[in-house]
Protein backbone atom coordinates (compact mmCIF):
# COMPACT_ATOMS: atom_id res chain seq x y z
CA UNK A 1 0.00 0.00 0.00
CA UNK A 2 3.04 2.74 0.90
CA UNK A 3 4.84 1.41 -2.32
CA UNK A 4 1.21 2.85 -4.10
CA UNK A 5 0.10 5.54 -2.83
CA UNK A 6 2.75 7.80 -4.60
CA UNK A 7 1.87 6.50 -8.09
CA UNK A 8 -1.80 7.24 -7.22
CA UNK A 9 -1.49 10.47 -5.72
CA UNK A 10 -0.51 13.90 -6.98
CA UNK A 11 2.29 15.64 -4.88
CA UNK A 12 -0.68 18.32 -4.29
CA UNK A 13 -2.59 15.61 -2.75
CA UNK A 14 0.34 13.90 -0.93
CA UNK A 15 0.96 17.55 1.11
CA UNK A 16 -2.58 18.59 1.25
CA UNK A 17 -4.45 19.53 4.88
CA UNK A 18 -5.08 16.40 7.01
CA UNK A 19 -9.29 16.28 6.29
CA UNK A 20 -7.98 16.12 2.57
CA UNK A 21 -5.98 12.69 3.59
CA UNK A 22 -9.17 11.40 5.61
CA UNK A 23 -10.23 8.72 3.17
CA UNK A 24 -7.18 7.71 2.76
CA UNK A 25 -6.44 6.61 6.07
CA UNK A 26 -9.88 4.92 6.31
CA UNK A 27 -10.42 3.56 2.93
CA UNK A 28 -6.88 2.07 2.80
CA UNK A 29 -8.16 -1.19 0.72
CA UNK A 30 -9.36 0.64 -1.42
CA UNK A 31 -5.90 2.35 -3.42
CA UNK A 32 -7.52 3.44 -6.71
CA UNK A 33 -10.97 4.42 -5.13
CA UNK A 34 -9.02 7.06 -2.43
CA UNK A 35 -7.22 8.48 -4.82
CA UNK A 36 -10.30 9.76 -7.34
CA UNK A 37 -12.18 10.91 -4.03
CA UNK A 38 -9.14 13.27 -3.26
CA UNK A 39 -8.83 14.27 -6.88
CA UNK A 40 -12.51 14.75 -7.37
CA UNK A 41 -12.88 17.07 -3.78
CA UNK A 42 -10.16 19.21 -3.88
CA UNK A 43 -8.41 19.32 -7.33
CA UNK A 44 -9.45 21.72 -10.33
CA UNK A 45 -12.03 20.85 -12.49
CA UNK A 46 -11.10 19.90 -15.86
CA UNK A 47 -13.33 20.80 -18.99
CA UNK A 48 -15.64 18.28 -20.40
CA UNK A 49 -17.66 17.78 -23.52
CA UNK A 50 -20.25 20.61 -24.45
CA UNK A 51 -23.47 19.79 -22.65
CA UNK A 52 -26.69 20.43 -23.61
CA UNK A 53 -28.20 24.08 -23.18
CA UNK A 54 -30.65 22.76 -20.51
CA UNK A 55 -30.89 20.38 -17.51
CA UNK A 56 -34.35 18.72 -16.76
CA UNK A 57 -34.73 17.82 -13.42
CA UNK A 58 -37.48 15.70 -12.22
CA UNK A 59 -39.14 15.47 -8.54
CA UNK A 60 -42.41 12.80 -8.81
CA UNK A 61 -44.24 13.59 -11.90
CA UNK A 62 -43.12 17.40 -12.57
CA UNK A 63 -40.35 18.21 -14.29
CA UNK A 64 -38.56 21.42 -14.28
CA UNK A 65 -36.17 23.00 -16.90
CA UNK A 66 -33.13 25.20 -15.56
CA UNK A 67 -30.40 26.61 -17.56
CA UNK A 68 -27.22 24.80 -17.70
CA UNK A 69 -24.17 26.42 -16.28
CA UNK A 70 -21.20 25.28 -17.09
CA UNK A 71 -17.86 23.85 -14.93
CA UNK A 72 -15.93 26.44 -13.50
CA UNK A 73 -12.48 26.04 -11.46
CA UNK A 74 -12.55 25.17 -8.33
CA UNK A 75 -12.48 28.16 -6.51
CA UNK A 76 -8.71 28.77 -3.87
CA UNK A 77 -9.03 30.27 -0.64
CA UNK A 78 -7.22 33.44 -2.03
CA UNK A 79 -9.59 34.00 -4.95
CA UNK A 80 -12.47 33.38 -2.61
CA UNK A 81 -10.72 36.35 -0.45
CA UNK A 82 -10.66 39.00 -3.20
CA UNK A 83 -14.55 38.64 -4.28
CA UNK A 84 -16.05 41.98 -3.59
CA UNK A 85 -18.52 41.95 -0.47
CA UNK A 86 -21.81 41.75 -2.41
CA UNK A 87 -23.89 41.47 0.63
CA UNK A 88 -25.48 38.38 -0.78
CA UNK A 89 -25.33 35.30 1.15
CA UNK A 90 -26.67 31.96 1.83
CA UNK A 91 -30.40 31.60 0.27
CA UNK A 92 -32.72 32.49 3.34
CA UNK A 93 -35.03 29.29 4.77
CA UNK A 94 -38.34 29.62 4.86
CA UNK A 95 -40.41 28.72 7.82
CA UNK A 96 -41.00 25.19 6.74
CA UNK A 97 -37.57 24.67 6.58
CA UNK A 98 -36.80 25.26 10.35
CA UNK A 99 -38.06 22.06 11.66
CA UNK A 100 -37.89 21.33 15.28
CA UNK A 101 -36.06 17.82 16.05
CA UNK A 102 -36.10 16.08 19.90
CA UNK A 103 -33.29 14.69 18.58
CA UNK A 104 -31.28 18.10 18.79
CA UNK A 105 -28.51 16.57 20.54
CA UNK A 106 -27.24 15.09 17.22
CA UNK A 107 -26.54 11.57 18.33
CA UNK A 108 -28.07 8.89 20.56
CA UNK A 109 -24.44 8.47 21.92
CA UNK A 110 -23.20 9.81 24.85
CA UNK A 111 -19.84 12.64 24.40
CA UNK A 112 -16.84 11.93 25.34
CA UNK A 113 -15.10 13.74 28.06
CA UNK A 114 -12.31 16.54 27.76
CA UNK A 115 -9.49 13.88 28.82
CA UNK A 116 -10.75 11.24 26.74
CA UNK A 117 -10.35 13.62 23.54
CA UNK A 118 -6.99 14.90 24.72
CA UNK A 119 -5.88 11.33 24.55
CA UNK A 120 -6.88 11.33 21.12
CA UNK A 121 -6.25 14.36 19.71
CA UNK A 122 -2.68 15.04 20.72
CA UNK A 123 -1.48 11.81 18.64
CA UNK A 124 -3.66 12.32 15.22
CA UNK A 125 -1.85 13.24 12.36
CA UNK A 126 1.46 14.09 14.64
CA UNK A 127 -0.22 16.46 16.75
CA UNK A 128 -1.37 18.38 13.52
CA UNK A 129 -5.11 18.52 14.24
CA UNK A 130 -6.65 21.67 15.90
CA UNK A 131 -8.09 21.41 19.11
CA UNK A 132 -10.37 22.60 21.13
CA UNK A 133 -12.52 24.15 18.54
CA UNK A 134 -14.67 27.24 19.31
CA UNK A 135 -18.27 27.11 20.13
CA UNK A 136 -18.28 22.95 19.22
CA UNK A 137 -19.06 20.14 21.79
CA UNK A 138 -16.48 17.12 21.75
CA UNK A 139 -17.31 14.02 20.18
CA UNK A 140 -19.26 11.59 20.92
CA UNK A 141 -17.80 8.22 21.86
CA UNK A 142 -15.64 6.06 20.00
CA UNK A 143 -18.80 3.06 19.32
CA UNK A 144 -20.58 2.10 16.31
CA UNK A 145 -23.99 3.61 15.70
CA UNK A 146 -26.90 2.42 15.56
CA UNK A 147 -29.26 3.19 12.43
CA UNK A 148 -31.28 6.22 13.46
CA UNK A 149 -35.10 6.95 13.39
CA UNK A 150 -35.41 10.88 12.84
CA UNK A 151 -36.24 10.35 9.09
CA UNK A 152 -38.07 7.94 6.63
CA UNK A 153 -35.49 5.72 5.53
CA UNK A 154 -35.17 6.95 1.76
CA UNK A 155 -36.20 5.56 -1.37
CA UNK A 156 -33.23 4.50 -4.03
CA UNK A 157 -32.93 2.92 -7.64
CA UNK A 158 -30.09 0.58 -8.00
CA UNK A 159 -26.00 1.63 -9.74
CA UNK A 160 -28.04 5.31 -8.67
CA UNK A 161 -27.25 8.31 -7.24
CA UNK A 162 -30.71 10.28 -6.33
CA UNK A 163 -30.33 14.36 -4.97
CA UNK A 164 -33.61 14.82 -3.23
CA UNK A 165 -33.96 18.73 -2.44
CA UNK A 166 -36.83 19.28 -0.13
CA UNK A 167 -35.69 23.04 0.97
CA UNK A 168 -37.74 25.90 0.07
CA UNK A 169 -34.53 27.33 -2.10
CA UNK A 170 -31.92 26.27 -5.18
CA UNK A 171 -29.04 23.96 -3.89
CA UNK A 172 -26.48 24.58 -6.77
CA UNK A 173 -23.78 21.52 -7.27
CA UNK A 174 -20.33 20.31 -8.59
CA UNK A 175 -20.39 16.52 -9.42
CA UNK A 176 -16.80 15.28 -10.15
CA UNK A 177 -15.44 11.98 -11.60
CA UNK A 178 -11.85 11.97 -10.28
CA UNK A 179 -10.42 15.08 -11.43
CA UNK A 180 -13.15 15.74 -14.16
CA UNK A 181 -16.92 17.58 -13.69
CA UNK A 182 -19.29 15.67 -14.85
CA UNK A 183 -22.07 18.33 -14.60
CA UNK A 184 -22.71 21.71 -12.79
CA UNK A 185 -25.76 23.20 -12.18
CA UNK A 186 -28.30 23.82 -9.23
CA UNK A 187 -31.83 21.55 -8.31
CA UNK A 188 -34.49 23.77 -7.27
CA UNK A 189 -36.33 23.69 -4.29
CA UNK A 190 -38.90 20.73 -4.42
CA UNK A 191 -36.44 19.23 -7.31
CA UNK A 192 -34.41 16.01 -7.78
CA UNK A 193 -31.88 14.69 -10.05
CA UNK A 194 -30.61 10.96 -10.56
CA UNK A 195 -27.32 10.50 -12.10
CA UNK A 196 -25.77 6.77 -12.64
CA UNK A 197 -22.99 6.05 -9.58
CA UNK A 198 -20.17 6.36 -12.25
CA UNK A 199 -18.58 9.74 -10.34
CA UNK A 200 -16.66 10.06 -6.52
CA UNK A 201 -18.45 13.22 -5.12
CA UNK A 202 -21.24 15.73 -5.41
CA UNK A 203 -20.78 18.68 -3.60
CA UNK A 204 -23.61 20.97 -3.03
CA UNK A 205 -24.04 24.47 -1.88
CA UNK A 206 -26.63 27.08 -0.58
CA UNK A 207 -24.65 29.55 -2.80
CA UNK A 208 -23.34 29.56 -6.62
CA UNK A 209 -20.00 30.45 -5.99
CA UNK A 210 -19.62 27.20 -3.70
CA UNK A 211 -18.19 28.74 -1.08
CA UNK A 212 -19.31 26.41 1.90
CA UNK A 213 -20.31 23.35 0.65
CA UNK A 214 -21.77 19.94 1.55
CA UNK A 215 -19.52 16.73 0.28
CA UNK A 216 -21.63 13.98 -1.02
CA UNK A 217 -18.31 11.45 -0.82
CA UNK A 218 -18.69 8.06 -2.60
CA UNK A 219 -17.05 5.46 -4.82
CA UNK A 220 -17.26 2.18 -6.30
CA UNK A 221 -14.24 -0.08 -5.57
CA UNK A 222 -12.65 -2.42 -7.53
CA UNK A 223 -13.86 -5.27 -5.69
CA UNK A 224 -17.56 -3.78 -6.67
CA UNK A 225 -18.43 -2.21 -2.91
CA UNK A 226 -19.81 0.82 -2.53
CA UNK A 227 -18.57 3.26 0.08
CA UNK A 228 -20.49 6.41 1.29
CA UNK A 229 -20.13 9.27 3.02
CA UNK A 230 -20.93 12.89 4.12
CA UNK A 231 -18.82 15.26 4.97
CA UNK A 232 -19.89 18.75 6.65
CA UNK A 233 -16.35 20.27 7.27
CA UNK A 234 -15.97 22.34 4.53
CA UNK A 235 -19.38 24.11 5.23
CA UNK A 236 -18.59 25.00 8.98
CA UNK A 237 -18.21 28.56 10.12
CA UNK A 238 -14.80 29.94 11.03
CA UNK A 239 -13.51 31.89 13.82
CA UNK A 240 -9.84 33.08 13.85
CA UNK A 241 -9.14 30.59 11.11
CA UNK A 242 -10.39 27.53 13.07
CA UNK A 243 -13.54 25.78 12.41
CA UNK A 244 -16.29 26.47 14.69
CA UNK A 245 -20.18 25.19 15.35
CA UNK A 246 -21.97 27.21 13.05
CA UNK A 247 -23.74 25.06 10.06
CA UNK A 248 -25.44 27.45 8.62
CA UNK A 249 -24.24 27.19 5.49
CA UNK A 250 -24.55 23.68 5.31
CA UNK A 251 -27.09 23.52 1.95
CA UNK A 252 -30.32 21.57 3.95
CA UNK A 253 -28.98 21.28 7.83
CA UNK A 254 -31.55 23.29 9.18
CA UNK A 255 -34.08 20.68 8.17
CA UNK A 256 -32.07 17.70 8.67
CA UNK A 257 -29.94 15.53 6.60
CA UNK A 258 -29.69 12.14 5.28
CA UNK A 259 -27.83 9.88 2.63
CA UNK A 260 -28.16 6.10 2.04
CA UNK A 261 -30.47 3.35 1.90
CA UNK A 262 -32.99 1.23 3.39
CA UNK A 263 -31.05 -1.80 2.85
CA UNK A 264 -27.79 -0.82 4.51
CA UNK A 265 -26.81 2.56 6.85
CA UNK A 266 -28.54 5.47 5.94
CA UNK A 267 -27.02 8.35 7.86
CA UNK A 268 -29.29 11.10 9.31
CA UNK A 269 -28.16 14.30 10.65
CA UNK A 270 -31.30 15.73 12.87
CA UNK A 271 -32.58 19.29 11.71
CA UNK A 272 -29.88 22.08 13.35
CA UNK A 273 -27.80 19.32 15.33
CA UNK A 274 -24.09 18.60 15.72
CA UNK A 275 -24.28 14.77 14.33
CA UNK A 276 -20.68 13.95 14.30
CA UNK A 277 -21.45 10.09 14.08
CA UNK A 278 -23.53 10.70 11.47
CA UNK A 279 -21.27 13.24 9.15
CA UNK A 280 -17.63 13.99 9.75
CA UNK A 281 -17.76 17.33 11.26
CA UNK A 282 -14.13 16.79 12.74
CA UNK A 283 -10.60 17.01 10.62
CA UNK A 284 -9.38 13.08 10.49
CA UNK A 285 -12.81 12.45 13.21
CA UNK A 286 -10.08 13.08 15.18
CA UNK A 287 -8.54 9.68 14.23
CA UNK A 288 -11.29 7.47 16.32
CA UNK A 289 -11.95 3.96 15.08
CA UNK A 290 -15.44 4.73 14.19
CA UNK A 291 -16.03 6.32 11.46
CA UNK A 292 -19.01 7.57 9.69
CA UNK A 293 -18.25 5.79 6.27
CA UNK A 294 -20.78 2.66 4.92
CA UNK A 295 -20.55 0.39 2.23
CA UNK A 296 -22.68 -2.36 0.58
CA UNK A 297 -23.82 -3.16 -3.13
CA UNK A 298 -24.07 -0.45 -5.85
CA UNK A 299 -27.23 -2.19 -6.26
CA UNK A 300 -28.76 -0.65 -3.20
CA UNK A 301 -28.70 3.09 -4.93
CA UNK A 302 -27.48 5.68 -2.65
CA UNK A 303 -30.09 8.45 -1.59
CA UNK A 304 -29.61 12.13 -0.22
CA UNK A 305 -32.06 14.14 0.94
CA UNK A 306 -31.51 18.27 1.70
CA UNK A 307 -34.08 19.08 4.33
CA UNK A 308 -34.91 15.91 4.84
CA UNK A 309 -37.88 16.88 7.58
CA UNK A 310 -39.41 19.02 5.05
CA UNK A 311 -40.28 16.00 3.08
CA UNK A 312 -44.26 14.89 2.63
Amino acid sequence: MLLLLPLLLSSTLVTAAPHYARDRKIKTHVEVVTATVYVTAYETAQPVPTPPAEVVYEAGNAKSVAAYVPPQPEPTVASLASLPATGNGPAPASDKDQVSSKNAEGSSLPRMSSGEVDAIYKTCWNGQIKWPLPGTPNPVVDEVTPQLSIFPLPSTKPDTLIVHNYCSYDIYFNHFNGAHSLETGHIAGGASIERPLSGTVLKASKTADMAKDVLIEYAVAGDGVLYYDLSLITCLGQTGGLDNGDLSACAGHEAGLQLGNANSKSFQCAAGAWCDDQAYLYHENLCKKQNPVSSCSPSNGLTMEFCAGAKH
